[in-house]
């Protein structure tokens, strides 16, 4: 999996984290999966890809730990619980149980995104997230913002992914269907004109931003960044 697009899997009975979290991970380019039910997790490891947990502890501690520990011994991936009670004892268990970190409820949305890159990232060898810089063009993968000079820009979610897989590729034609596969994992059918919309719209933004247009159109094959154009 890339960097944009990790599966995240969310447990957790309470509506109002599970809505916090979905909205904050898909903004940053996660995907998230939801299910409120302890007996549905491995069920759910089985059938779908995902790369990390995140897996609050409810009111049987026990059982929630001892999900962690089947969760470890099916896949090889991260897990983060969430408490709500601020315990020493009922943290080292976590850990003991394979919890790769623990976090109190409330806590900072972006710390617990970046954990969940770090663990990932630990786990498939990727290379840490580099700022792509072209010119006075800077793209930040880790926080998500895009500057040109001192003047931020605002991107949704989908535009920022488009642009840093461009810009990640720059002078290399990505065919429509691939960068669509890179962006939306999955394929592309009859949503070609989706994918033109988001990169119009992209573009409209980058002028604003920038002034130029650094992206480029192969007629009946796909976009190219080029660096040059800034």
């Amino acid at each position: 999996m890339g960097q944009a697009g990790y599966r995240i899997l969310i447990v957790d009975d309470d509506r109002r984290t599970v809505k916090e979290l979905s909205h904050y991970f898909t903004r940053n380019g996660l995907i998230p999966v939801y299910v409120s039910k302890d007996s549905t997790v491995l069920g759910t490891l089985r059938t779908t890809v995902l790369d990390a947990v995140v897996m609050a502890i409810g009111q049987n501690a026990s059982t929630t730990l001892l999900q962690c520990r089947h969760i470890k011994m099916l896949r090889n991936i991260p897990v983060i619980l969430l408490s709500t009670i601020d315990n020493g004892i009922e943290k080292v268990d976590a850990l003991k149980a394979g919890a790769d970190d623990y976090l109190i409820k409330p806590f900072a949305l972006q710390e617990l995104y970046l954990l969940l890159h770090n663990q990932i990232r630990a786990r498939t060898g990727e290379k840490p997230l580099q700022k792509i810089c072209c010119g006075a063009l800077c793209i930040d993968p880790v926080g998500r913002t895009v500057t040109y000079g001192d003047t931020k820009g605002k991107l949704t979610a989908v535009e920022f992914n488009l642009l840093a897989i461009l810009a990640s590729q720059h002078s290399v034609v990505l065919p429509y269907d691939l960068l669509y596969d890179m962006v939306w994992h999955a394929p592309i059918f009859d949503s070609k004109h989706n994918l033109q919309v988001h990169i119009a719209t992209l573009r409209q933004k980058l002028r604003r931003l920038t002034g130029r247009d650094p992206i480029r159109t192969i007629s009946r094959t796909g976009y190219y960044f080029d660096p040059e154009g800034l």
